[in-house]
């Protein structure tokens, strides 16, 4: 059953079918997958929330919102490279950070040219589509060379006016 929930939510880009239900609130996790080469990789595993009103009929599918901002806020956690960060977040980016003190989008690009960028290794995720934004919010292992810490996050991406969404707000706590 659970690739066939992940191949609908890679596939539902186009527009709206009227037999199908897009719950706004989704759960995901991750799961290691292997091809028939043998390389492995973590797939995310979407499920509706179990607050979201019963389907009583047709299908339910991901929306392709959710999905493309999962993917995103994965090459936000797993290649925070400068020219990723570039791309992914907005020009009025703003993080708070676990100590309380923030940055912006030129200092999180400095700070990932000057010093090992951990990894962000998500252990659970829901996402909420609202109108021109989707919010992450869950718990995450930063894993660096000083070892891995657990901590809460959410992150707002919202549609800029090219249509793609950027990383606007991200705020993180200890666990």
């Amino acid at each position: 059953m659970i690739p066939i929930l992940v191949v609908v939510a890679a596939l539902q880009v186009g527009p709206v079918r009227p037999d199908v239900s897009y719950p706004r609130v989704w759960q995901i996790s991750w799961v290691e997958a292997s091809d028939s080469a043998g390389r492995t990789t973590h797939v995310a595993v979407f499920r509706r929330d179990e607050n979201s009103a019963p389907v009583s009929q047709g299908r339910v599918a991901v929306p392709g919102d959710i999905s493309t901002v999962v993917r995103i806020d994965d090459q936000f956690g797993h290649a925070a490279t400068p020219s990723i960060l570039e791309q992914i977040l907005s020009d009025d980016f703003y993080e708070s950070l676990p100590d309380g003190t923030g940055r912006n989008k030129q200092r999180a690009i400095q700070d990932s040219r000057n010093t090992a960028t951990p990894r962000l290794d998500p252990v659970r995720m829901t996402a909420r589509l609202a109108t021109n934004a989707v919010v992450v919010t869950g718990e995450e292992a930063s894993i660096s060379t000083e070892g891995s810490v657990r901590r809460f996050f959410t992150r707002v991406y919202v549609r800029d006016a090219t249509g793609e969404f950027k990383l606007v707000s991200s705020a993180l706590a200890p666990r």
